[in-house]
């Protein structure tokens, strides 16, 4: 979820909602985009909390998935906030469209998408990552299922994100160059 809208597109006035567990990382999304929503928070299937391995100098590696933990990058395990996308979805979009939601969130793809109400919030581009962490074999066949069921299709991937259009939203198909299918 974290980072889902270029610099670019803040500097133009687009705001977006940001979350990450990282709070070293969320201190430099709220220096750098002091107007959007940022949260320091995890994000499931369910309220409640987990354990969240921290990894690498950055955090870009942490991770709630235990067995995607590398032992050696490993830095510390701490009990995590979890929340849903319904329930900030509830909380910060109310009535807004949803241009798009990136889902970057090393293994935890399905829980996400479960914690979504694809029904009442309806984002036109879905941007998830799709291949295991620091690496490049695929894991969408784990929750593409979910997308699709919720009348969505795929347009596009460039191997590590696969891109779905609301199936309301065709029109968007075109702007997306072809690529090979993953």
């Amino acid at each position: 979820l974290h980072d889902a809208l270029p610099i670019s597109f803040y500097e133009r006035g687009h705001h977006v909602i940001n979350v990450d567990m990282e709070k070293d990382m969320m201190r430099i999304t709220e220096k750098e985009r002091p107007d959007d929503i940022n949260l320091c928070v995890g994000v499931g299937n369910k309220e409640g909390e987990a354990s969240f391995f921290r990894q690498g100098d950055w955090g870009g590696l942490s991770t709630f998935v235990e067995s995607n933990c590398k032992k050696e990058a490993m830095e510390t395990e701490s009990k995590i906030h979890i929340t849903t996308l319904k329930k900030i979805c509830n909380d910060y979009v109310k009535d807004k469209v949803i241009s798009f939601l990136k889902i970057d969130v090393e293994g935890m793809e399905k829980d996400v998408l479960l914690g979504m109400d694809f029904d009442m919030y309806r984002p036109k581009i879905l941007v998830i990552e799709s291949t295991l962490p620091c690496t490049d074999i695929p894991n969408f066949s784990e929750w593409e299922h979910i997308v699709l069921s919720k009348n969505y299709h795929f347009v596009y991937t460039h191997g590590v994100n696969r891109y779905y259009v609301a199936d309301e939203c065709q029109e968007l198909d075109e702007r997306f160059e072809p690529w090979e299918v993953m």
